[in-house]
């Protein structure tokens, strides 16, 4: 197979130039054409003598039509919007006019086969590429030579903030360690070892270290991608900071780390419709201000999460907890 690296630099009216070192974007030549997934950095190079930051673009299989961030480990979640600076690697230029970006595949999770980068002089996306002036390069990237080498990863969420007993939150991803992806959940009043979050009270139901049963265990499919989706219309858990790890095989948190993992946190709010306790309706003759006191103090008492909850459901406590994020 014969994969051409094709530098061209556009004029800002989108006809294109001539390539050369006297091009106002250019890129230097590959020093391999192929790559392996998970196994090698790639070094992106070039001139820029038309602005101070050269944009850089992804494109390549069952990636957005407009190009994707290079710089993400999941870059098909992160496409770029033309014009807007802040969705594009931006690599900054010397003042020789010289620039450089070097790209480590080892944590990034894309499909096998041709891909493009494109060096603009302004952040625009594919379909306006002709307006700005740009140079591109094609390459092949291949699966891990080593066809062992497993991985795991988690999606990123499409929100941070989700409400309990009103949203259901979807996790996804790949796994080429194994053909089951076991989700453990931890969080506030959770047990440390993780909790299952299948359950509609998952602080009842503790993992089991290496106890497959234990676990919400989901499916890999052909194209080594997993999915789950939960539901927390009926669960009974507390506000605050959640994490939710992906593993290749049952393994509790405190054994996380001998099997290959990822995580992902997010924040678990309140139902924006909580409904504050009632009380007694107390007699005429205590004034204004006292009720006014009453429901302040009611309500101090629902914004640090201890409103009452039916059942097992218990207090909502608002905790913030520390976390390193998995992917991307």
């Amino acid at each position: 197979m014969l994969i051409a690296i094709v530098p061209v630099a556009g004029s800002s009216g989108g006809s294109p130039a001539a390539a050369g070192g006297d091009a106002p974007v250019t890129i230097t030549p590959l020093v391999n054409l192929r790559y392996g997934i998970g196994e090698d950095t790639i070094t992106f190079s070039g001139t820029n003598t038309d602005s101070n930051a050269t944009y850089l673009v992804l494109s390549g299989p069952n990636l957005d039509s407009n190009g994707v961030r290079i710089d993400k480990d999941w870059p098909r979640k992160y496409p770029v919007t033309d014009g807007d600076a802040s969705t594009f690697m931006a690599v900054s230029v010397g003042p020789d006019n010289t620039w450089s970006y070097t790209w480590d595949t080892h944590d990034v999770a894309i499909d096998s086969g041709t891909y493009t980068v494109y060096a603009a002089s302004t952040p625009r996306d594919k379909p306006h590429i002709n307006e700005t002036n740009f140079a591109r390069i094609s390459f092949l990237m291949l699966p891990p030579k080593d066809r062992d080498l497993p991985m795991v990863k988690i999606a990123p969420l499409v929100n941070l903030k989700y409400y309990i007993g009103e949203d259901t939150i979807t996790f996804s991803g790949i796994n080429t360690a194994s053909n089951t992806t076991y989700l453990v959940l931890s969080g506030p009043n959770l047990d440390i070892k993780g909790s299952q979050i299948q359950k509609d009270l998952p602080r009842k139901y503790p993992v089991t270290d290496g106890d497959a049963s234990t676990f919400m265990a989901t499916s890999v499919g052909s194209n080594n991608t997993w999915s789950y989706t939960w539901d927390t219309h009926n669960v009974a858990i507390d506000s605050g900071m959640y994490i939710v790890y992906a593993a290749s095989s049952p393994r509790d948190i405190p054994h996380i780390n001998s099997t290959h993992f990822n995580m992902i946190s997010f924040l678990m709010l309140p139902p924006r419709d909580m409904v504050l306790p009632t009380e007694t309706v107390p007699p005429s003759s205590e004034s204004v201000p006292v009720l006014q006191d009453r429901v302040a103090e009611t309500q101090n008492q629902s914004v640090a999460g201890q409103t009452r909850n039916t059942g097992d459901s218990g207090n909502l406590l608002d905790q913030a907890w520390g976390f390193l994020s998995g992917i991307f």
